[in-house]
């Protein structure tokens, strides 16, 4: 009984990411984000986002996204398609690890 939760988390995540995006003007907009080792930035038609790494509480890395976590259930989403090349996912992963250690839970493809 506790594994269904578990399996329906993936599907209630993209289901929420999808309805966001969907019904936020600044989310369907250009998106822009700058990943580096002294922080995390999101800019949208209506905000910037400059966050030093000691403020996300995580980053967890699915098949499609990188969700960075400011909150319990409040995170930057980072779509996968988004990047240009298997290399820079691999070099925020490097990055996202040495700034977050355990707080990071990241892929090893």
């Amino acid at each position: 009984m506790p594994a269904i939760p578990l399996l329906l988390l993936p599907l209630a995540t993209a289901w929420h990411i999808r309805q966001a995006r969907r019904k936020n003007a600044w989310l369907r907009g250009l998106l822009t984000f700058v990943i580096t080792r002294d922080e995390f930035e999101a800019h949208g038609e209506g905000f910037d986002v400059r966050l030093d790494w000691d403020l996300l509480q995580r980053v967890i890395e699915t098949g499609s996204y990188f969700l960075f976590y400011v909150g319990p259930t409040m995170a930057h989403i980072v779509p996968k398609t988004s990047l240009s090349s298997p290399e820079e996912i691999e070099t925020i992963r490097a990055i996202v690890a040495e700034a977050l250690g355990s707080k990071a839970k990241l892929k090893t493809d």
